[in-house]
C-alpha cells in the first residue's frame, strides 16, 4: 500500500517541476490545435489525433498528472471548439484514461506490444462501451446503432496512436529531452 502511495505521490510531485509544466503547456497547445483538425464523421464519431497529447502526458508524468491533464484538456477543447452538447461523462472518461495509461507507463518505457494492448483496453472499454453509454444518456435513443461504428473506430485508433507515440517517444529519447525532463530543475553543481 505504501508503494502505491509513493507511486501516486511521485506523479503528483511532477507538478513541482517547471520543465514538466512547460511540456504540459506545449502538449496542451498542440492538443488544442489537433482538436480543431478533428473530423466529425457522424454525431457520435470523431476522428482526430488530439488524444496523442494526453497519452504522452500520461506516459511521461504519471497517473495524477495524466488524469488532471486529460480532464482539463477535454473541457478546454470543448469550450474552445464546441461540438454538440458538453458531456461530463466523456470528461470522466478522459480522467480515468489518464489514470489508467499513466499507471501502466509512468517511469517505464512503453514497448510496442504493451502500449498497443493498454490502448486497446482503454479505447474499447472507455471509449467504445462507456463513451457510447454517456452519449446515449445525453442524446437518447440510438445506442445500439452507434455502437458498431464506435467499436470499429476504437479498434483501429490504438494501432495508429501506438505508432505515433513510439515515434515521438523515440525522438524524445534520441534528442535527450526525455533525460532532461527527469533531471531536477535548478542550478547545476560545478
Amino acid at each position: 500500500m505504501q508503494k502505491n502511495k509513493q507511486f501516486f505521490q511521485s506523479s503528483l510531485n511532477e507538478f513541482k517541476n517547471i520543465k514538466v509544466l512547460c511540456v504540459l503547456g506545449m502538449l496542451g497547445a498542440l492538443s488544442i490545435v489537433l482538436y480543431t483538425m478533428t473530423f466529425q464523421v457522424t454525431d457520435v464519431l470523431q476522428l482526430g489525433f488530439d488524444p496523442v497529447c494526453n497519452i504522452l502526458a500520461d506516459c511521461l508524468f504519471g497517473p495524477v498528472v495524466g488524469s488532471i491533464f486529460g480532464g482539463a484538456m477535454d473541457m478546454l477543447n470543448f469550450f474552445l471548439n464546441p461540438r454538440g452538447t458538453f458531456n461530463a461523462g466523456l470528461t470522466l472518461n478522459a480522467i480515468i484514461s489518464g489514470l489508467f495509461i499513466g499507471s501502466m507507463f509512468y517511469k517505464r518505457k512503453p514497448t510496442p506490444i504493451r502500449l498497443l494492448i493498454v490502448l486497446l483496453i482503454d479505447h474499447v472499454i472507455l471509449n467504445a462501451f462507456l463513451g457510447t453509454f454517456w452519449l446515449y444518456l445525453v442524446n437518447g435513443s440510438g445506442m445500439l446503432a452507434w455502437f458498431p461504428t464506435r467499436l470499429i473506430s476504437n479498434l483501429v485508433k490504438p494501432f495508429l496512436e501506438t505508432i505515433i507515440i513510439l515515434i515521438i517517444y523515440k525522438a524524445l529519447e534520441t534528442s535527450g529531452l526525455l533525460q532532461m525532463l527527469r533531471q531536477p530543475f535548478g542550478r547545476k553543481n560545478k
